[in-house]
């Protein structure tokens, strides 16, 4: 990956999808960089179907716990 001084000076938007995103009902979050415009934050949500989210950056590592863990405890669940 780009690091952040790499990243800054381009227009970078990151995501985060989960696994259900396989089945065309992903829960993604989105986080745009510095410079990333609302054309390509509108472009990278239209790449997934389901629920996109646009977070902070900051709260990105958050969303990648809730998206990749939730499916596993539902999975976790049904098998008890």
């Amino acid at each position: 990956g780009a690091s952040g001084e790499e990243a800054a000076k381009h227009r970078v938007v990151r995501t985060m999808p989960n696994t259900p995103c396989l089945v065309g009902e992903a829960a993604v979050g989105v986080a745009r960089g510095s410079r990333a415009t609302d054309a390509d934050v509108a472009v990278t949500k239209a790449l997934f179907t389901g629920v996109c989210v646009e977070v902070p950056e900051a709260q990105l590592d958050a969303v990648t716990a809730v998206s990749g863990s939730g499916p596993a405890y539902v999975f976790l669940f049904i098998e008890a």
